[in-house]
């Protein structure tokens, strides 16, 4: 009996031009999907400095002079009627211009810098939001928890457990700081260390119940004194 077409197979000489079609496709795919590739991390990269340039810019408009002047008191309203964000997430992201380095912000990015911010507050404890990505807190079982290698759904779960237990355990009125003192506390740090104390850590720290936090300024060598008069000036005067 004579062998059908389907007996005899594909040709060689078209096996091998479908073979050579398929490797040029694979080729312009890989070459596509490089480009590609790179495109989302320059996005990526430009979304998260716009998340920073707009935290700076809404710390300026949470600005109470600010609010006055654009008639917009309290913050909440400018939110609402003029920036079409929720007041809770623009004072989040606000918060992130203001307690972190573009830098540590960006290498965190969005999600896991407004849950450490919301981690830090949590705990009362006057350390600095990076300090609290960096080196962890301990849980109210014991745990050490690194912000660092969690999500931000699980850092949020922490802070969740951290304030259900200092809730538990009753008022504690004026044993914590408030937000804006930290935001200064961090933003005086920031500035001393650009302006020649490198190594300069400010704390805010939480006193009689019903008055302001002290701010502790430590490891500010006598050589970078000035720096820290002409810093405390200019930020007194902002």
């Amino acid at each position: 009996m004579a062998a059908t077409k389907k007996d005899r197979g594909v040709p060689a000489a078209l096996a091998k031009r479908a073979a050579r079609l398929k490797a040029e496709k694979a080729r312009r795919m890989r070459a596509e999907g490089r480009e590609l590739i790179a495109f989302v991390r320059r996005k990526k990269a430009e979304a998260a400095d716009a998340f920073y340039e707009m935290g700076v810019a809404l710390g300026k408009l949470r600005d109470r002079d600010m609010l006055r002047a654009l008639g917009c008191r309290p913050f909440e309203a400018l939110c609402r009627d003029h920036v079409g964000l929720s007041v809770e997430l623009a004072a989040g992201v606000a918060d992130v211009a203001a307690r972190l380095s573009r830098e540590q912000a960006i290498a965190m990015g969005q999600g896991k810098a407004l849950a450490v911010i919301r981690l830090a507050d949590a705990t009362a404890a006057p350390d600095r939001v990076i300090d609290v990505y960096e080196n962890g807190v301990t849980l109210p079982d014991g745990r050490h928890f690194s912000p660092k290698r969690e999500s931000p759904h699980q850092i949020d779960l922490a802070a969740k457990a951290v304030r259900h237990a200092r809730a538990a355990g009753g008022p504690r009125r004026g044993l914590t700081t408030t937000r804006e003192e930290r935001v200064f506390a961090e933003k005086l740090q920031r500035a001393l260390r650009a302006a020649g104390a490198p190594e300069a850590r400010v704390v805010a720290v939480a006193s009689k119940p019903g008055h302001e936090s002290f701010l502790r300024i430590d490891r500010v060598r006598p050589s970078a004194l000035r720096a820290l008069a002409k810093t405390l000036g200019k930020l007194s005067r902002a």
